[in-house]
């Protein structure tokens, strides 16, 4: 019993490190965390994919702002098709275009309601000082004109994998 606990700590470290090397071996191979934080800033849009509870795929634009980690943070409604597949299945992949030059980020990762009232309150004016500054965040984002009587919802996607690429 003790080696088969071994070989499975030994296991949970190797998928951990795994993990890990994977998101620092895509930013280092061209660009560094800080770098593609940069990069990231002035950008507003994304495409965030989803999987449905029968296997589908979802494709959705949304609106987001990032932190210094490459998390990414967005708002929709609670009943759009995004937030009832991320409801069962929180693995989703992201897709960012730069508007200008050949050049997208690519993540896939988790992802998590923020309900935590200090963190919701800190993001939200998060968004509203981007807007201020006219950094391209529109505001009020289009899910404020979906017909829709779903509840705001304050997503975070954190990324396991993520690459930047250069055309």
């Amino acid at each position: 019993m003790l080696i088969h606990d071994s070989i499975i700590a030994k296991t949970s470290i190797f998928i951990s490190l795994a993990v890990y090397f994977r998101v620092v071996m895509a930013l280092n191979g061209t660009k560094s965390k800080s770098e593609i934080h940069t990069l990231l800033t002035p950008l507003s849009t994304a495409v965030l994919s989803t999987i449905s509870t029968e296997g589908k795929p979802h494709a959705a634009v949304i609106y987001f702002i990032a932190d210094e980690d490459l998390n990414v943070y967005f708002l929709t409604k609670s009943d759009t098709t995004k937030s009832h597949n991320l409801e069962k299945n929180t693995h989703a992949a992201l897709t960012i275009l730069f508007p200008n030059a050949p050049q997208t980020i690519q993540a896939t990762g988790s992802v998590s309601e923020i309900e935590e009232a200090t963190m919701y309150s800190k993001i939200m004016d998060k968004i509203s000082e981007e807007n201020a500054k006219g950094n391209s965040f529109f505001w009020p984002p289009p899910l404020s004109k979906l017909d829709s009587t779903g509840d705001l919802v304050l997503y975070k996607f954190t990324p396991d994998w993520l690459r930047y690429a250069d055309f």
